[in-house]
């Protein structure tokens, strides 16, 4: 018979009691935690609503089997609720695709193995997981999804085009309601309203095929030196805040070039048209006129809104032609009223460039590829020169672009900056690495010395004739350049501030600059601006992005079908790149591969420092920059 003990059981009660409590008091304690962390991502969501949530990336590939995966028979037209195998390109394997909706009333073309298809996937419901009996119990995951477009044979060079086109999201068509108010834009007549007439000689330096003509120059001398002005088309006086253009725009972020080819990101209607600054036209323009001293220092600037008239409608080319020759060109009759100016233009150049290099920007030389496509036929592929008209229009937008960013920066109003930030000291002691091992002597990059070190090495490169061959390693071992609400500096040009300004009709960050510049130049509040601005940095940066990845694919086809004309011959060619399965190769026309490390005779090793591969004997080392016969 057990014995009661009445005090230990008092106590005992009065001990559960106090853990109760304590219990409660640690859930309460728990639960005032976990709300305010609730809270707290209640908040940052709020304060992120501004900035917009990036894009689902496309999928396009290759069909290689049409096999149903809930029958043995391979159906010619895919039933509703059918799946198939897609291997996106690229990759060894791929999702398998169920299709959720199909009406059979549609007419769809026969499938093959092998058409290229696009897929959409259908973001608004999860991943679905089906679960399929057998031997073995097995999850397999199926992508909602819908067939959007079929491209046509793997290996047909349009089929590729337009899969690559449709990958990365470019917008080929405008929808109706953007044309027919870009169309209604077009038509308005001109206003004096706030504007000003400038009695200068101004004109525009283009490319022979370009379209959108957005900015223009104009120069006269003075007792400090030059006083420059930049004229660039006011895309903002068309496109508004809020509109089916901005939104269009916002959507498209900047204009796509291919071989032949533009996707504007305004309609035509004002890209070739209202916007474009053509001679003999009147266009509303919003100019920048800098005093600039024989230093190149820019001593002020001021911004007007205007009218403008281009006298000549100047092409890269014939200026070039002008420069070098003088009254003996054959354009010169075409320029008569440009050549005074043309002549200052040139000198402030020169200045300019000066000032460039003794503030420690940095210029690489990279060879851009231009292509001249002949339908199906073997394309012109060759390097695109730059000259003297090319830099020295190049230079006089660098120094609006700086004025402009400057201008925002002393009136505390929000812009779209175009920052570039130091480099990875990580990557530049890499760099350091790769340069000694070509023999150069690269400064040392602590306490902030990264620009010395990367003006050194290329200094070196130039001495010895290797500027091609250090120029892609730089610009790997430097930061990607972005666009950003915040003024962080632009470490590439060295300079304290700078944006975007002198592209309005084929950039939205220069459009979202001309519309707070606009409110500003108006008398109007920009305050509720700042949320615009957020997210068109945002969306400049993600547009420009998948424009230069797209860009750069279509380059890759372009080479790869003049090289598949080429197969069996031989050329002189260059090595750019090394890694431990082979080398990168260029040849003169800018073209370019893979040589497989499994290609070369013998066993080679990699060595990381130097990026070089070296036979085991010792006699052979392939190095970037290296010629050789391929």
């Amino acid at each position: 018979m057990k014995k009661k003990h009445k005090g230990k059981g008092g106590a005992g009660r009065r001990s559960t009691d106090l853990k109760r409590r304590a219990s409660r008091s640690r859930r309460s304690e728990s639960d005032r935690r976990a709300q305010t962390k609730r809270a707290g991502e209640v908040k940052r969501a709020r304060e992120s609503e501004a900035l917009p949530t990036p894009r689902p990336q496309r999928l396009s590939g290759v069909l290689v089997s049409v096999r149903s995966l809930d029958a043995r028979e391979r159906p010619r037209r895919l039933p509703r609720g059918a799946a198939f195998k897609l291997y996106v390109t690229g990759r060894d394997d791929g999702p398998d695709v169920f299709l959720p909706a199909y009406d059979p009333s549609s007419s769809l073309p026969e499938w093959s193995d092998g058409t290229k298809v696009g897929v959409r996937p259908d973001y608004k419901s999860e991943v679905r997981v089906c679960m399929r009996m057998g031997r073995h119990v097995t999850v397999e995951h199926y992508v909602m999804a819908e067939v959007e477009e079929v491209f046509g044979a793997p290996d047909s060079f349009e089929a590729c085009y337009r899969e690559i086109i449709y990958s990365n999201g470019i917008r080929t068509e405008f929808p109706s309601e953007v044309e027919c108010e870009a169309c209604e834009c077009a038509d308005r007549t001109l206003s004096d309203e706030g504007r000003s007439r400038p009695d200068r000689v101004i004109f525009t330096i283009d490319g022979a095929d370009a379209r959108d003509l957005d900015d223009a120059i104009s120069i006269s001398e003075t007792e400090e030196g030059y006083l420059l002005g930049v004229h660039i088309a006011d895309v903002s006086a068309y496109v508004k805040p809020g509109s089916h253009l901005m939104e269009e725009a916002m959507r498209r972020t900047c204009s796509t070039y291919f071989p032949g080819e533009v996707f504007p990101m305004l309609p035509r209607a004002l890209s070739n048209g209202a916007c474009s600054l053509g001679a003999g036209e009147d266009k509303y323009a919003i100019s920048v006129y800098m005093q600039i001293d024989r230093e190149g220092r820019t001593l002020s600037s001021e911004i007007r809104r205007e009218i403008i008239c281009s006298t000549v409608r100047g092409v890269y080319s014939e200026v070039n032609d002008l420069l070098a020759r003088g009254e003996a060109s054959e354009f010169c009759e075409k320029y008569r009223a440009t050549l005074p100016s043309l002549s200052k233009m040139h000198a402030l150049y020169r200045v300019l460039s000066k000032a460039a290099l003794a503030r420690g920007s940095i210029e690489l030389e990279l060879p851009e590829t231009a292509i001249v496509l002949h339908g199906t036929d073997e394309p012109d592929i060759f390097p695109a020169e730059r000259g003297v008209a090319e830099r020295m229009i190049e230079q006089f937008m660098l120094a609006a672009n700086a004025a402009v960013a400057s201008y925002f920066l002393e009136r505390r109003v929000p812009c779209v900056f175009r920052v570039h930030e130091s480099p990875d000291p990580l990557r530049l002691a890499d760099l350091g690495t790769f340069a000694r091992s070509l023999g150069l002597r690269p400064r040392s990059a602590s306490r902030g010395a990264g620009r010395d070190m990367l003006l050194s090495i290329l200094s070196g490169a130039e001495e010895r004739g290797l500027s091609e061959t250090v120029s892609y390693p730089v610009l790997r071992a430097m930061a990607k350049a972005r666009y950003s609400e915040r003024n962080l500096g632009h470490f590439a040009l060295a300079l304290p501030e700078y944006c975007h300004f002198t592209s309005p009709i084929r950039r939205l960050s220069d459009l979202a600059v001309h519309t707070v510049l606009s409110r500003l130049l108006e008398g109007g509040a920009t305050d509720e601006l700042d949320s615009f601005v957020k997210g068109a940095a945002f969306e400049a940066t993600e547009g420009e992005l998948r424009a230069a990845s797209a860009e750069r694919e279509v380059t890759d086809l372009c080479c790869a079908l003049w090289m598949s004309r080429h197969v069996g011959e031989e050329f002189e060619a260059k090595i750019s790149s090394v890694t431990r399965f082979g080398m990168f190769i260029t040849l003169p026309n800018t073209c370019g591969g893979l040589v497989p490390i499994s290609s070369l005779d013998g066993y080679f090793i990699f060595n990381e420092d130097s990026l070089s591969l070296s036979h085991e004997s010792g006699g052979v080392r392939y190095r970037i920059g290296d010629t050789l016969r391929v």
